[in-house]
């Protein structure tokens, strides 16, 4: 249920708090129950290559300005 949480996609993101209690988002109108797991996606835009997700590039992260 809590994996939804982790979508990239904005409306998901925002639902499915809890991990264990889903009372919490069924009484505060945050829980999603239709969700299509075979489309998806986890994580961050811009980061699916595997440079990026390297220990080294991730230390790095905070002081990289991309603006």
């Amino acid at each position: 249920m809590h994996k939804v949480h982790h979508s990239r996609e904005q409306i998901e993101t925002d639902s499915n708090y809890s991990n264990i209690f889903s009372i919490w988002d069924r009484i505060f109108g945050t829980y999603t129950a239709n969700v299509d797991f075979d489309r998806l996606r986890y994580g961050l835009n811009g980061f699916d290559d595997r440079e990026k997700q390297t220990l080294p590039a991730l230390l790095k992260l905070p002081f990289i300005n991309e603006t």
